[in-house]
């Protein structure tokens, strides 16, 4: 899903982050600091969904979904169109 470098190079940073916390925080045997976690991995990952949201909705308006009702089916045709969608039907 991230093929865009800077994306998984946020990520592995978050990760990085947040097991650098977690090791601190069982070495210490205290709770990890609520500033320190929304700092370093509550706010970047939230950072990183927005830019994969924003990248999600760039690949779709780049490749827009298939209307399927958009051209009519050829009488002769009709009845293998819905033989054949009442078979993807059957698997559901």
């Amino acid at each position: 899903m991230l093929n865009r470098p800077e994306l998984r190079n946020q990520a592995s940073r978050v990760l990085d982050d947040a097991r650098s916390l977690r090791i601190d925080a069982r070495r210490d045997e205290l709770p990890p600091q609520v500033d320190h976690l929304q700092l370093r991995v509550i706010k970047p990952l939230v950072q990183l969904r927005d830019k994969i949201t924003d990248e999600i909705a760039v690949r779709d308006t780049k490749r827009p979904q298939l209307q399927l009702d958009s051209t009519p089916v050829p009488e002769r045709y009709r009845d293998l169109v819905r033989r054949y969608a009442e078979q993807l039907g059957i698997g559901k």
